[in-house]
C-alpha cells in the first residue's frame, strides 16, 4: 500500500523501483558441429532466467545487464617440464629430512607449476564493461519456478554460425584418444559470454561444458568430445644414465621416447598432436632434444618445451614419432 499527501488537489505521477537479490539470469548455449557435407558451427544463444522473491512476476519488461556473468570434452593439456640440478650437499640434506618425515623445498628449486584442473566448473567475473539486453516482449516468471530460457542478442533468434577448422587434437601424455576440436572466429558484433553449453557434433550430443568468454573478432577453440577411432600411444625405453665417457666428469641422462597415432576412422583427419620436452634455466644443466619427424612447432602457446605436430592421417593411416632428449650437468650436482 502506497499513502501520499499532497498539498492540493491535481495528478501525480510515480515511478516506483525496487530490488530483490532473489533473482538472476545466465547465459546458456547449444553448439553443433558438422563435420559432414562440410564444416559448419552454429551456435544457439539464449539465457536462463529465474527469482524467487515470493510472488510471480507478470508482463515483466526484461532487461539483462552484466559485465561478465556467469565431461571431458578437451585433451588435459601437458604443462612445462622445467628441470634443475643442485649442489649433492643440498640433495643429501633434502633426503635426510625427507626420511624423517618432514617436507623440504631447496632454496635453489622453484616451486613446482600449479596445473589448473580444466574439468572444474568456471568461477564467474562480474568486473568489467557493462553489456545489456533487452527482451523486445513482455516475459511471466513464476516465483521459486524453472528457470525461462529466453533467446539472447540482437541476432536472429539468438543464433550464431560460424566457418570452423574441425582436427584431430592429440595429446598421448595423457589419453589414449584424441578429441575432437574446432577452431573459429566469432565475427560477430556481439561478445560471447562465459556459460554452460551443450555440444553436439554431427547431430549427436557429446557432453556438457563451459563456453569461456569469446569477444567480437576473437578466435576461440572448442572441444567435442573423445574421437575413439584415432588411439594413442606412448612408450618409454628405459631410462640410461651415467657418465657421458671416460675422461668427462660431466653426468648425463638419456631418455626417449615412440609415440605412435593410429587413425582407425574410415575417414581423413587432420591432426594436431603434442607433446612435451624438458627445458632448462640453468646455465650448469644443458638439455638437448631430437625429433623425428621435426615438429612442426616448439614453445607452443608461449609454453616452454612443449611441441606440436600438424599431420593429416588417412583411414587405416599410422604416424610414429621418435623424441629424444639428453640432459647433461657438472658432477658435483644433482638432478632431483
Amino acid at each position: 500500500m502506497l499513502t501520499v499527501d499532497a498539498g492540493a488537489a491535481g495528478k501525480a505521477q510515480f515511478e516506483i523501483t525496487t530490488y530483490t537479490t532473489d533473482a538472476g539470469w545466465a547465459p546458456v548455449y547449444d553448439l553443433y558441429l558438422t563435420r559432414q557435407g562440410g564444416a559448419g558451427l552454429v551456435i544457439d544463444r539464449g539465457v536462463m532466467v529465474a527469482q524467487s522473491s515470493g510472488e510471480d512476476w507478470q508482463g515483466v519488461d526484461l532487461t539483462l545487464s552484466t559485465a561478465r556473468p556467469g565431461q571431458d570434452l578437451s585433451p588435459f593439456e601437458p604443462f612445462p617440464d622445467l628441470r634443475r640440478v643442485m649442489s649433492k650437499k643440498e640433495y643429501e640434506a633434502s633426503l635426510a629430512e625427507d626420511q624423517a618425515g618432514g617436507m623440504v623445498q631447496p632454496t635453489t628449486m622453484e616451486p613446482a607449476p600449479v596445473v589448473a584442473n580444466d574439468r572444474q566448473a568456471l568461477q564467474l567475473n562480474y568486473q568489467g564493461a557493462t553489456v545489456t539486453y533487452h527482451y523486445p516482449t513482455p516475459v511471466d516468471l513464476r516465483s521459486a519456478a524453472d528457470a525461462l530460457r529466453l533467446p539472447l542478442g540482437r541476432l536472429p533468434l539468438g543464433r550464431l554460425t560460424a566457418k570452423p577448422e574441425i582436427r584431430a587434437l592429440a595429446v598421448p601424455l595423457h589419453d589414449e584418444t584424441a578429441f575432437v576440436q574446432a577452431e573459429f572466429t566469432n565475427d560477430s558484433p556481439e561478445i560471447l559470454l562465459p556459460g554452460q553449453a551443450t555440444f553436439y557434433h554431427d547431430g549427436t550430443l557429446v557432453g556438457q561444458g563451459a563456453l569461456p568468454l569469446i569477444a567480437a573478432g576473437a578466435k576461440a577453440k572448442l572441444g567435442f568430445g573423445a574421437l575413439d577411432g584415432i588411439r594413442l600411444s606412448r612408450t618409454e625405453p628405459d631410462r640410461m644414465q651415467g657418465q657421458e665417457g671416460i675422461l668427462t666428469s660431466s653426468n648425463r641422462l638419456d631418455e626417449a621416447a615412440t609415440i605412435t597415432v593410429e587413425n582407425l576412422t574410415g575417414e581423413e583427419w587432420p591432426v594436431r598432436l603434442l607433446d612435451r620436452v624438458p627445458f632448462s634455466e640453468q646455465q650448469d644443466l644443458t638439455i638437448t632434444y631430437s625429433a623425428t619427424p621435426p615438429e612442426t612447432a616448439h614453445d607452443e602457446g608461449g609454453k616452454r618445451g612443449i611441441l606440436r605436430w600438424d599431420f593429416t592421417l588417412k583411414p587405416g593411416a599410422k604416424q610414429e614419432i621418435i623424441l629424444k632428449d639428453s640432459l647433461a650437468w657438472p658432477e658435483d650436482q644433482v638432478l632431483p
